[in-house]
């Protein structure tokens, strides 16, 4: 990687070139292009600790957040704009259903964020459980797990889109989705 960075997630940006998101604290943190045929890393935008790297196929934009707080989106890859909505908040990850798109926030508010406009706006779920690692199955439910080991830890599912939750399955220590 560059610079000895990890790499945090991966998209593709352009038929030749990977958009990374690459960082653990440093200033090289960020957004990188990896060119496939030339094995060259470009610096895109630096975003110290990069939490995701997201692209929403069906709207055609590309999500990222920072450990520090904050989303940002760009509708090419390469021009971002934060989006103010999540100026300060921490987020751990995101997914999108169609027009409705989902990110967790993981920091001193733990909940889910949700717009069903394609990001332009955006409501808080009702039910402000430790939900991360979010995913959209095939059907449109978003599902969302509860960390840990407590009486609440385990599978969690929306069917109205981040809205409202409830639990599937107790389990203790579930890490990821999907």
């Amino acid at each position: 990687s560059y610079g000895g960075l990890p790499v945090i997630d991966a998209t593709y940006l352009t038929m030749d070139k990977i958009l990374l998101a690459m960082g653990d604290g440093s200033y090289s943190d960020g957004l990188h292009s990896f060119d496939l045929n030339t094995h060259q890393f470009e610096v895109i935008e630096w975003l110290y600790t990069p939490t995701f790297l997201y692209y929403d196929q069906m709207n055609s934009t590309f999500w990222a957040a920072a450990g520090w707080g904050g989303v940002m989106k760009s509708g090419d890859g390469f021009n971002w704009v934060d989006v103010p909505y999540f100026d300060g908040r921490i987020c751990s990850s995101m997914d999108t259903w169609g027009n409705h798109v989902a990110i967790a926030e993981t920091h001193n508010d733990y909940m889910v964020h949700y717009s069903d406009d394609g990001g332009n706006t955006w409501n808080i779920s009702a039910d402000t459980e430790l939900i991360r690692n979010l995913c959209f199955d095939g059907w449109g439910n978003l599902c969302g797990i509860f960390p840990g080991t407590s009486y609440s830890s385990g599978l969690y599912k929306s069917t109205d889109f981040g809205a409202t939750w409830e639990l599937l399955l107790y389990s203790p220590q579930l890490k990821n989705l999907g």
